[in-house]
């Protein structure tokens, strides 16, 4: 007898309170004393946020509930930890496989529908502890845990996360479901085993505090720790701070045994006595980190420490570390470019290495921006604000210190491989002050001081100008020379921004939040405001324009008060203009407070941006020149004096309506971008009249080389750019990439101007391109316009040129691939040697060809065509001389007004018509051919049905037609062959073979070959018929007129 056993089907039992309790103690391995309550634990039935909770294989896992339309699920939890073995949160609608459980059934909760955020969300009075693994089965998705008695990591880990958000406090809701706001309430803390979130693309924690006692490593980390509330729209993060309530006395607490690991750091704080305090270390890890089973977006590095309110929109640039607020560091911060915006304390362990720049801005000019006792190096150091040193201050390019006050203790290094430039009031250096040291290769050393001892006098060799360092005062002179061997200040890598004093109504400079803020001065009647500097700078900080008559909230200084200076009424042109020798440097955001206006900063020494952008600022205009105001106060000329560069990090003025650039000269080495924009470089003037303007050159120019020049770092992204370039040799040089895309909304149909002749070595691509002036396209270069090209002036090609039509006048020379899927036309003739492809072209001024010219309808040339290429059309119109050595093909009609000389193939399915005379030495086909002006041919001369020839035949080739009538007379030394008839009117001529059905001689004949006529011969004026001449015919040979014959004459010859 057959016995059947049934199989146990295995199923993820739900779990009551009681049972939950007793697997726990199975489930959860023996913990330590504090771990010993680590258990989930769920409202009531009643709660429509309570999970199912079941185990497999030991493992718990969450059921979590059905998510809302805004693809959240919202779980509440009376406890939440996880344990050492982990915890499995269920999002999988479907059987799906995971790592700590194996295979698991479906979650029927969920609806059909996986989640999108899973928020466990703590309502009872109990810490959370996250000690291993939180697993989401299924689809992936963020989570965030919310706790407001706080969360403590203890080898905390996630698997199948897109983000992860850790909140010490409590969540809100907006009105479309989104948890996107945290009221913070607790403290977060990283002990132990810590915090390994590399499996995840971004991590927040938020939190009242946070302490990191152990490893916290991740891809983009972003800490808020302030008492108030944090809401988040995707990247971007909003923080507001609660009023009337006690802040922590340190809102983020990195100790000695905690450090930070991770591609991309932000640290937000705000304490009492310190918004960050760093014993430990801080290290921004450019590139991918090592981690199994990633998900999700990774990040470049880089490391953001704030502790003000405001906004922050992403989680840092690769490598670089930012500190906003007051900053106490003790252990270790790294990065390849370091900003301190706030007082910065290095303590005698601390160490702060940037391997390309330093930037340290005090908040106010009464405090101490730099208090360094322990080592700091970096490429590039600036402080802009009072320095005191008893450490080490390394830049291994050049130190430039700007401020009320420098002190240099007795211990102290100051050392550059550069330049040292110290500028401000009180001068003291009892240390060490090095200038153009050479510096071992490697990493930095340790955070002591490198031979900081004093050199006799207290001065290194070449540290101050002459006489610099009496004792324990100020040099000669006070503090001329401050600092700088041999005489004379150089100028800093970014100076300072200092108003013009010897102007009336000017205005004033204040700090914010570590950011520079100028009260502008009162507009006039015609509402532009007029503000003279000495030095005009912008840093990485940025810079604030306050143009507000209130109280304003800013994106770069958080709240500033109204602007009294402007007297109630706000200005429609902010003009900042530089009276000072130095060039200006914009390095940063330049934000309008307030009504938005038109930004104009005119420099006649230069204007360089390296990270330039704009915030509300309704146009922009940089002018390296001098600005007038014409009667009604308008800023509406400018004399163009020096150059514009953009480098480095570019310029974005994508946000403002539109982008002027005027200058005697422009370079453009980066990336610059905006909506619109309008460059002029020449020596000259430029007048405006609203957006219309007007080059006037200067009576004796000193004309720059290259006017504008796009190198091949360099690129222009815009929806209408226009380059007007005024240069001795070329007027717009472009080796880089322009780039013009329509803008339906903002009416901006993405054309390209291009003016005064341009030399393109790299990339223009628009809608419409117009090279006004000529241009030359290189061989590597592409030229694009998806709707019209036009040059006015002449194009010459050997790179890619693609268009809906091509208009040029002043001639095409094309040694690339020039496409038109329109129209191509030139002005001036066409020289092709390289591939021309179009619907249809018209060439003035004749043409000549060795590449490929093809053209799908008809082809018309006024001046002559030489073609020792290829041309092909469906009609061929030539209104002057052909040569032809090479290809010429019609597949309608060829159409040839002048002498055609052909050595190659002249081709067509239809009527060819030479008006001029015809010479062929290869081959002439077609179905119909029609030459006045007479031919002569010694290759193959053939028409399908008809060839007509005015002006006489002379033949030492192959001629073939349905039918042939020459008029003119004939001579012929090869082969004659008509199928039907053969006319000549005008005499014949035969050394060789004449065959027709029909041959008709009006004017006598002369044979020394042979001449047949199937049907009939008829000869009206005689005929001379050579010994071993043969004429024949099978019907009659009628001669009118005498008969000299010394040969064969045959009347019938039976075929």
């Amino acid at each position: 007898m057959k016995t059947t056993r049934k199989r146990a089907v295995r199923r993820d039992v739900p779990l009551t309170p009681k049972r939950l309790a007793q697997l726990l103690a199975v489930a959860l391995p023996a913990l330590s004393a504090p771990a010993v309550q680590a258990q989930i634990s769920i409202p009531g039935a009643d709660n429509p946020h309570a999970p199912g909770i079941g185990i497999k294989n030991s493992n718990i896992i969450v059921q979590i509930v059905k998510p809302n339309d805004a693809g959240v699920s919202h779980n509440q939890f009376l406890d939440y930890n996880v344990g050492p073995k982990g915890l499995i949160l269920n999002n999988g609608v479907t059987t799906s496989n995971t790592q700590l459980a194996g295979q698991i059934g479906g979650n029927e909760r969920l609806g059909g529908q996986a989640a999108k955020v899973i928020l466990n969300e703590v309502i009872g009075g109990g810490r959370t502890k996250l000690m291993g693994p939180t697993e989401i089965a299924g689809s992936s998705a963020q989570l965030i845990i919310a706790n407001p008695n706080g969360i403590t990591a203890d080898g905390a880990s996630f698997i199948n996360a897109s983000q992860v958000k850790l909140v010490a406090g409590a969540p809100g809701f907006d009105a479309n479901g989104n948890a996107n706001s945290f009221d913070t309430k607790g403290e977060i803390a990283i002990e132990g085993s810590g915090l390994d979130a590399r499996g995840v693309a971004r991590t927040d924690l938020i939190a009242r505090t946070l302490r990191v006692n152990a490893k916290l490593q991740a891809r983009q980390l972003v800490a808020t720790a302030i008492d108030g509330n944090v809401k988040t729209d995707g990247d971007k993060l909003t923080y507001t701070l609660a009023q009337g309530t006690s802040r922590p006395e340190i809102a983020i607490d990195v100790s000695q045994l905690g450090s930070i690991h991770a591609n991309a750091i932000t640290l937000i704080g705000k304490g009492s006595s310190v918004g960050v305090n760093v014993a430990g270390r801080i290290e921004a890890i450019a590139g991918d980190p090592v981690v199994p089973k990633t998900r999700g977006l990774v990040s470049g590095g880089g490391i953001t420490i704030m502790g003000s309110t405001g906004i922050v929109k992403d989680g840092g640039a690769d490598g670089d570390v930012r500190l906003v607020g007051d900053a106490t560091i003790d252990g270790t911060v790294a990065g390849s470019a370091v900003t301190m915006l706030g007082d910065a304390k290095i303590g005698k362990g601390g160490v702060v290495t940037a391997s390309d720049k330093l930037l340290v801005v005090g908040p106010n000019s009464a405090g101490t921006a730099l208090a360094n006792d322990g080592f700091v190096r970096a490429g590039e150091v600036r402080v802009v604000g009072s320095t005191r040193n008893s450490g080490t201050l390394r830049g291994d390019r050049s130190v430039s210190l700007t401020g009320n006050a420098f002190v240099n203790e007795a211990g102290g290094l100051v050392s550059s491989g550069g330049a040292v430039d110290i500028v401000g009031g009180t001068y003291r250096n009892d240390g060490k002050i090095e200038q153009n040291a050479q510096f071992p290769d490697g990493g930095n050393s340790g955070g002591g001081n490198s031979g900081g001892g004093n050199s006799e006098g207290g001065n290194s060799e070449g540290g101050n100008s002459e006489g610099g360092n009496s004792e324990g005062g100020n040099s000669e002179g006070g503090n001329s020379g401050g600092g700088n061997a041999g005489g004379g200040n150089p100028e800093p890598s970014v100076p300072g921004l200092v108003a013009d004093t010897n102007h009336a109504n000017q205005p004033g400079v204040d700090v914010k939040n570590g950011v520079p803020v100028v009260d502008i001065s009162k507009p006039n009647g015609s509402g532009v405001s007029h503000n003279r500097f000495m030095d005009y700078n912008v840093g990485p900080e940025g810079l604030v324009l306050n143009n507000s008559t209130k109280t304003v909230d800013t994106e770069l200084a958080g709240w500033i008060d109204g602007n009294a200076r402007l007297g109630g009424k706000t200005a429609r042109v902010i003009l900042n203009e530089v009276t000072g020798s130095g060039k200006s440097q914009l390095k940063g955001a330049t934000e309008i407070a307030g009504e938005s206006a038109q930004l104009i900063i005119a420099n006649p020494n230069g204007i360089t941006a390296n990270g330039a952008r704009f915030i509300n600022a309704s146009q922009v205009k940089l002018v390296a020149g001098t600005p007038s105001l014409d009667a009604n106060g308008n800023a509406s000329r400018f004399d163009t004096k020096g150059d514009i560069v953009v480098a480095g990090d570019g310029l974005d003025a994508s946000e403002a309506g539109r982008l002027d650039l005027v200058a005697r000269s422009l370079r453009v080495d980066a990336a610059l971008r905006a909506l619109k924009l309008a460059a002029i470089a020449g020596d000259g003037t430029v007048t405006y009249n609203g957006d219309n303007s007007a080059f006037r050159l200067a009576q004796s120019p000193n004309r720059p080389e290259v006017a504008i020049d796009v190198s091949k770092r360099g690129s222009i992204d815009a929806h209408d750019i226009t380059l007007t370039g005024n240069g001795s040799d070329t007027g717009v040089n472009i080796d880089g990439a322009i780039r013009a895309t329509r803008a339906a909304g903002a009416g901006l149909d993405g054309n390209v101007t291009i003016a005064g002749g341009s030399r393109i070595g790299g990339t223009v691509d628009g809608e419409s391109v117009q090279l006004l002036g000529g241009a030359e396209v290189g061989r590597d270069a592409s030229v694009t316009a998806r709707d019209a090209l036009s040059v006015l002036g002449g194009l010459k090609s050997g790179g890619t040129v693609t268009a809906a039509s091509v208009s040029v006048n002043g001639g095409t020379v094309n040694t690339g691939r020039l496409t038109a899927y329109g129209r191509f036309a030139t002005n001036g003739g066409l020289r092709n040697d390289g591939t021309l492809t179009t619907a249809f072209a018209s060439v003035n001024g004749g043409a000549s060809n060795t590449g490929t010219l093809s053209v799908e309808g008809r082809l018309g040339i006024n001046g002559g065509l030489t073609n020792g290429g290829t041309i092909e059309a469906e009609t061929i119109n030539v209104n002057g001389e052909t040569t032809n050595t090479k290809r010429l093909f019609a597949s309608d009609a060829l159409i040839l007004n002048g002498k055609t000389t052909n050595t190659g193939h002249l081709v067509t399915d239809g009527t060819l018509s030479i008006n001029g005379g015809l010479e062929n030495d290869l081959e002439v086909r077609a179905k119909s051919v029609s030459v006045n002006g007479g031919a002569t041919n010694t290759g193959t001369l053939t028409a399908l049905d008809r060839l007509a020839v005015n002006g006489g035949l002379t033949n030492e080739g192959t001629v073939e037609a349905e039918s042939i009538s020459v008029n003119g007379g004939a001579t012929n030394r090869g082969s004659l062959t008509a199928d039907t008839r053969l006319a000549i009117n005008g005499g014949l001529r035969n050394d060789a073979a004449v065959h027709a059905e029909t041959i008709s001689v009006n004017g006598g004949v002369f044979n020394a070959g042979t001449l047949r006529g199937d049907d009939r011969i008829g000869i009206n004026g005689g005929i001379d018929n050579r010994a071993g001449a043969r004429v024949s015919s099978g019907g009659v040979v009628k001669v009118n007129g005498w008969v000299d014959n010394a040969g064969e004459i045959e009347q019938y010859v039976k075929r």
